[in-house]
């Protein structure tokens, strides 16, 4: 466990994680880093104590750009203006959107 903590510590002071934790429901936790492509976060990733000792059963990796004020909330992306069917997202479930 300190051997992870130590690792996130890092992580932060480098300026690689934006944000990390465990889900209340203790389903997993989730790490967000901010990194030049998706190969760097994978090193990252793959440099944690935890995931190098299996600890992690799965790793899922998204990549996406930040909607801040520097860009305008991506309002001039051609996937924000085209909406999740545009993107190529399916639409969310009719009876839990938060599914």
């Amino acid at each position: 466990m300190l051997a992870h903590v130590r690792h996130l510590r890092t992580q932060a002071a480098l300026g690689h994680r934006v944000l990390c934790g465990p889900f209340t429901d203790g389903d997993g936790a989730v790490q967000v880093l901010d990194a030049a492509d998706l190969a760097a976060a994978r090193t990252r990733v793959e440099a944690d104590p935890f995931v190098r000792a299996g600890y992690c059963g799965r790793c899922l990796r998204h990549e996406f750009p930040d909607a801040a004020e520097a860009n305008d909330g991506l309002i001039g992306d051609a996937a924000t203006r085209a909406g999740p069917a545009g993107a190529g997202l399916p639409p969310p479930p009719a009876d839990d959107p938060f599914a």
